[in-house]
């Protein structure tokens, strides 16, 4: 049945594009006439249509002009797609017919600037591979040509064809970035197609040693169809000088890029986002100074969002992701320079971030680039200068053209001190030294609780996590309070004001790994051992996160004991919770299981609401984590 539907409608559409050279019809009257036979949820449907339009046009010495402009229409239109065409001139091997390939390669040439791809992934691919189908066609066509010109020299159409096909190999492999990956990537797809491409060039460069015979004027061509043949067999990826000015979409490019880093990915390495932007940069050709000008500006404009994370980025992680990009490419003398003095352009930018912020962000960048901030400064002390220098003049010039002296921005959004975050890049570093210092024994955890209190105090975890993020230095926090909370976990035989100060960084160590998750997701904990502590376990098995639904039957495995349920709700009914001879993990495993009887014994009429709310309170006031862990 299926093949008989494609019979019927192949032969229809031939009657169709006969009927149309007989008739003479236009573009906008076939269009409208083929939609009888063509329905645009039909797969295949755009290949018969090239295919036919192809095989008719060239039935006689001469292209069909008529037809040929009806596919001109038909792509146009999107009736048939680029995939489809490429593919059906492909196929085309009727090398006796001179001026029909002269027709095909002209086609391609001039739609070259529009030659792409609509669809899905799969659609993608066919396009790739049909790039590869049209390379091994170019070159056969390239050497058969010659073998044409060997018998008649003075063939003029043979000897346009042969430019033709050099033109469109160098579209194929230089002159446009874009064509040059999807045709790379097509290659590393379908490996039988490359072994015809690798035997056409293979015959190509045969055919190419008798030119010299045959053009003996033109010496250049045989030396550009050897160096074109070679870039395409190559699987490695053909790529143009860089330029200069860098184009304006790039910062459109990169904007989503680094905006999914910075918010939903802070504490990724950088590596992903490098090679992403290296690959930008091919495309694109622009040079590191244009990429660093580029990046700048994006984070800048990231920072008027009011988030730390963009804060943190900026001033912190932005020159390591520079580091990185420098790392895999040569001759970058001078490139980062070049690239923060680009920014000065923007300078409307600046002004209105200097003027929410009430700060010279750009001095900001820049230092966080020299030796201020870094050991190995990316740019020198000179250049620094020069670089302030230059802003400087910039804000001279502003303020004398102001009426009152002074840039006022027309922006309310929140302000914030930014100088905070290198201020918390600092502290952080401190934190994780004193952390290191502190050895496990009950006479420090007073000294400890002081220096955890003024980390939580405000919005300073807030800012210390961002700087921990960017910086690099999260993995080491969260092991430092994980060892913390693992050491205060047990109380074993000391004084009931030791076991208060135990229990009081036990709750603060539980609660500060909890906003770490809330924060960077479970993800962090993917390389720290559980062993005996409580909280990667209870993480992993009973926190909600969003989007990960964890059943019930997860907290049998936090190993909570009946005795110690009754235990703790024999102790909840008279008022009070030891904090001594007590192990908080296991704590922490069965309080849910109290908060159950709770519930059974109010609605079992057992307690009343006002003993039931007694019992809440006391849960909720006594430790922090109680609540959480219910």
């Amino acid at each position: 049945m299926t093949l008989d539907k494609h019979g019927a409608r192949n032969t229809a559409l031939k009657g169709m594009l006969i009927r149309a050279w007989r008739e003479r019809w236009t573009p906008s009257q076939f269009g409208t006439q083929i939609k009888t036979i063509l329905n645009k949820s039909s797969a295949g449907e755009d290949v018969e249509l090239a295919d036919q339009i192809i095989a008719l046009s060239a039935n006689g010495p001469s292209p069909n002009k008529l037809l040929l402009d009806l596919l001109d229409h038909s792509l146009a239109s999107q009736l048939t797609t680029y995939t489809a065409v490429l593919n059906s001139i492909s196929r085309f091997t009727k090398y006796n017919l001179p001026h029909c390939t002269q027709a095909f390669l002209n086609l391609v040439l001039k739609h070259k600037s529009f030659v792409t791809c609509r669809g899905e992934g799969d659609d993608y691919i066919q396009f790739s591979l049909s790039l590869v189908s049209l390379a091994a066609w170019l070159l056969n066509t390239a050497s058969n040509t010659i073998s044409r010109l060997s018998d008649s020299a003075d063939s003029k159409v043979d000897r346009d064809n042969l430019y033709l096909c050099l033109d469109l190999m160098t579209w194929l492999t230089t002159e446009d970035t874009l064509i040059s990956c999807v045709l790379t990537a097509g290659k590393l797809h379908d490996l039988d197609l490359q072994q015809e491409l690798i035997m056409a060039a293979k015959g190509l460069s045969k055919a190419v040693e008798q030119l010299h015979t045959i053009l003996p004027s033109d010496t250049e061509i045989q030396k550009q169809l050897m160096n074109l043949t070679q870039k395409l067999r190559s699987q490695e990826l053909s790529l143009l000088p860089e330029i200069d000015k860098p184009k304006s979409n790039l910062a459109l490019a990169i904007q989503s890029l680094l905006s999914f880093d910075v918010v939903l990915d802070p504490t990724s390495d950088l590596v992903q986002l490098t090679s992403q932007l290296l690959a930008i940069m091919a495309m694109y050709r622009v040079r590191v100074s244009a990429m660093v000008c580029e990046l700048t500006r994006c984070c800048i404009m990231g920072l008027n969002e009011c988030s730390d994370r963009w804060d943190a980025f900026t001033l912190l992680k932005l020159n390591r992701l520079v580091a990185k990009i420098l790392e895999n490419r040569k001759d970058t003398t001078g490139e980062v320079y070049e690239g923060l003095l680009r920014c000065l352009q923007y300078s409307h930018l600046l002004d209105i971030s200097d003027a929410t912020f009430k700060v010279n962000i750009f001095e900001m960048v820049v230092t966080s680039f020299s030796s201020d901030k870094r050991k190995s400064p990316l740019i020198s002390e000179t250049e620094c200068k020069q670089l302030l220098a230059a802003r400087q003049s910039q804000l001279d010039k502003r303020n004398k053209n102001q009426t009152d002296g002074e840039f006022k921005s027309n922006m309310n959004g929140e302000q914030r001190d930014l100088v905070n975050i290198f201020k918390a890049d600092t502290t952080l570093m401190t934190i994780i030294k004193t952390f290191e210092q502190r050895i496990a024994i009950s006479e420090s955890f007073e000294n400890l609780l002081s220096v955890m209190f003024h980390i939580v105090k405000g919005s300073s975890f807030d800012l210390l996590l961002s700087a921990a993020s960017a910086n690099g230095t999260l993995p080491s926090l969260l092991s430092k309070l994980l060892y913390f909370n693992k050491i205060t976990q047990e109380s074993m035989g000391e004084s009931n004001k030791d076991a208060q100060f135990r229990a009081a960084l036990f709750d603060m160590t539980f609660l500060m790994l909890i906003y770490m998750v809330q924060c960077f997701s479970s993800k962090i904990l993917s390389t720290v051992e559980e062993d005996d502590v409580l909280f990667p376990r209870w993480a992993r098995l009973c926190m909600t996160e969003p989007g990960n639904v964890k059943p019930l039957e997860s907290f049998k495995e936090l190993e909570g004991t009946e005795t110690l349920v009754d235990t703790l709700l024999q102790q909840v009914m008279q008022g009070e919770i030891r904090v001594q001879v007590i192990k908080w993990n296991q704590v922490c495993a069965s309080v849910h299981e109290v908060m159950k009887e709770i519930l059974m014994g109010l609605e079992m009429g057992s307690i009343n609401q006002e003993t039931y709310n007694r019992l809440l309170h006391l849960l909720a006031s006594k430790m922090c984590c109680f609540p959480i862990c219910i």
